[in-house]
């Protein structure tokens, strides 16, 4: 994680328009943050374009990611 913000990546929340992510993560280093419907969405070659999503591999990104998550939510992931 401290890689990508010396290389210069940020995030930052986006309140108008509203939009929402998806967030897959696991084994404690990678997160996978999309548009994608997973259960809905059945994407052609044509319409392939119409979803994106960044995959992040960094040590501990997903614990990170879930601890701010359950902070935030009061949820424990």
């Amino acid at each position: 994680m401290e890689d990508a913000v010396q290389g210069g990546v940020t995030l930052a929340p986006i309140k108008s328009p509203r939009i929402y992510a998806k967030i897959l993560a696991w084994d404690e280093d990678s997160v996978l943050i999309t548009s994608l419907n997973w259960l809905s969405a059945d994407p052609t070659e044509l319409d392939s374009l119409k979803e994106i999503g960044v995959w992040i591999e960094a040590k501990g990104v997903a614990r990170c990611l879930m601890d701010h998550f359950s902070q935030v939510t009061g949820r424990v992931c």
